[in-house]
């Protein structure tokens, strides 16, 4: 993106990677050492991953009839070598047009301006782009089907749980005030199920990992977001340690300056083949996710 100046839409950006001979592709852009360098990956995978990097925040698409792809603050870092990036490649996944609907459908679309106004306060208030929050196909089918409850919410395309949890009230109150004055129904019942992905499939993949540091960045406590996630505060301990040992999240993010060199004399006194003889030196004041976080950045500091 950042050779290509930030003026092209995914499919130009696909189309070159998979070294296309198509004339839409310009000579000077032909010439560039990632012409066809991706000519092994199919085309829908290169889309799967854009989608992914916009959803992570390391790009993002304009807005307009013909969209392009830009760059962020996030990916600015990835340039300059400061952070990596981290995907998931899929065994088999269809995933659901989440980006625009499979077919037009008719929707309020005063209503779909008042939602859209809701994700704006929201992603400003969470220093984000909208998209990140929901895309204009999830806000176009609240607006079509007039969800009520979070039952209903949670059939539309593009809320999961944690969308839900996180987000649904917001424009549950909005959807609700917009019936009551216009004397509106649900139409929920003429939307077709929305197929699920296995929840123990996604757990065994790096994304479940992404989602909860994701949500931490965001301010939300372990054991916050164990519940949010209905996993255990263990398991979201172990999610931030891998990012502390890769790289990705400081240690000082996780563990106060002022533990960080007692956890250490402990670690060198009990070893860290074993957290129990470290937390008993230490006493009830730390947490085991604590001397989690602080193994994994003393490992990170020896490779």
């Amino acid at each position: 993106m950042y050779r290509l100046q930030q003026s092209v839409g995914a499919t130009y950006v696909v189309d070159l990677l998979c070294g296309s001979k198509s004339e839409k592709i310009k000579e000077e852009h032909r010439a560039l050492k990632t012409y066809g360098i991706g000519a092994d990956v199919k085309k829908e995978l290169w889309f799967e991953y854009i989608r992914d990097l916009i959803q992570l925040g390391f790009l993002q698409q304009s807005e307009g009839k013909y969209p392009v792809l830009q760059l962020t603050p996030t990916s600015q870092k990835i340039l300059k070598g400061e952070e990596k990036v981290w995907l998931v490649q899929s065994i088999s996944r269809k995933e659901e047009a989440d980006t625009a609907p499979k077919q037009a459908i008719s929707y309020e679309k005063p209503l779909f301006e008042r939602l859209r106004q809701v994700r704006k306060e929201l992603a400003d208030k969470e220093n984000v782009a909208g998209y990140q929050i929901l895309s204009d196909a999830t806000l176009i089918e609240m607006a079509a089907y007039l969800p009520q409850t979070e039952p209903a919410l949670r059939r539309i395309s593009g809320i999961g749980d944690i969308k839900l949890a996180l987000y649904g009230s917001y424009f549950l109150n909005e959807i609700l005030h917009y019936c009551q004055e216009n004397h509106l129904g649900t139409r929920i019942t003429q939307k077709s199920p929305k197929k699920e992905r296995k929840s123990n499939a996604e757990e065994r993949t790096t994304d479940t990992k992404l989602t909860s540091l994701h949500l931490f960045k965001q301010g939300q406590s372990v054991s916050q977001i164990a519940e949010l996630r209905n996993l255990s505060a263990v398991t979201i301990e172990s999610h931030l340690a891998y990012f502390v040992q890769i790289g990705d999240l400081d240690v000082g993010e996780v563990v106060t300056a002022k533990k960080i060199p007692l956890i250490e004399q402990a670690i060198a006194k009990a070893g860290d083949a074993a957290l129990t003889p470290i937390k008993e030196l230490l006493g009830e004041q730390f947490s085991y996710g604590e001397i989690k976080a602080v193994i994994a950045w003393r490992r990170k500091r020896s490779i």
